[in-house]
């Protein structure tokens, strides 16, 4: 990926069909420890990367009831 804005998308599911969604964002050059976002309602996010190297990124998907996912940890590269 070119240096600049990206956008991270994701998808998820939930077999009970009438519950609600929030997810935490977590990336940086290390492990994706750092948060990048906390509650965000979209399955996409706009993020802007200048510095080159390997990202790593997850996401924790929460319900309305107190249940968490986590993606596991996925990695991308930004090139010039």
């Amino acid at each position: 990926l070119s240096k600049g804005a990206i956008e991270l998308s994701w998808s998820s599911s939930d077999v009970d069909t009438k519950d609600t969604h929030t997810y935490d964002i977590y990336l940086d050059q290390n492990n994706a420890s750092t948060i990048n976002t906390a509650d965000h309602t979209s399955t996409k996010k706009s993020v802007t990367l200048n510095d080159l190297g390997t990202y790593y990124w997850k996401i924790i998907t929460k319900d309305n009831h107190g249940n968490n996912s986590d993606s596991g940890v996925f990695k991308f590269m930004i090139t010039e």
